[in-house]
């Protein structure tokens, strides 16, 4: 039960302080298509 609840809090963390530092986003995230299909297609539509 720990286990998901730590790996939820540091996703969370990590997730805040890229958005709050101005890191650029990951080219996969600006995709419309869903991992799944950039994975098997290997384009970003």
């Amino acid at each position: 039960m720990w286990i998901p609840v730590g790996l939820m809090t540091i996703s969370s963390l990590v997730m805040i302080y890229r958005g709050e530092s101005g890191m650029p986003v990951p080219d996969h995230v600006k995709c419309k298509a869903s991992l799944v299909i950039q994975m098997f297609a290997g384009t970003c539509t």
